[in-house]
């Protein structure tokens, strides 16, 4: 039943604390996304692992390169790309986090 769906709020109850706590998330969001908005990403000299969800909606060979080039331009050291029959959604599930441990085990060592 789509009307059994819980959400942040479905335990408010109406009132002034309710009221509040709908400011609080919004101030605490707008604060996030500035922060974000703010980050400017420094290079590191270290070698990284990126997975690329190949099922994501919409990826095409030319979004996963461009992905490529951006961890690139704040990564000075190796990139190993391992390409993961998922979603970004999924890839932490079973089997897809079964292939992700086992690169991640091997690059680690």
């Amino acid at each position: 039943d789509d009307n059994n769906h819980s959400t942040p709020f479905t335990s408010m109850s109406s009132g002034p604390s309710s009221a509040l706590l709908v400011r609080q998330f919004v101030f605490l969001f707008r604060k996030h996304v500035d922060l974000l908005l703010a980050h400017q990403p420094r290079a590191v000299d270290v070698p990284m692992t990126l997975f690329r969800c190949t099922q994501d909606p919409g990826q095409t060979p030319a979004k996963q390169t461009q992905m490529v080039t951006t961890w690139q331009s704040v990564c000075r050291n190796v990139i190993d790309v391992f390409s993961i029959p998922a979603t970004h959604n999924t890839v932490l599930n079973p089997p897809h986090i079964n292939k992700v441990a086992n690169i991640l085990k091997l690059n680690l060592n």
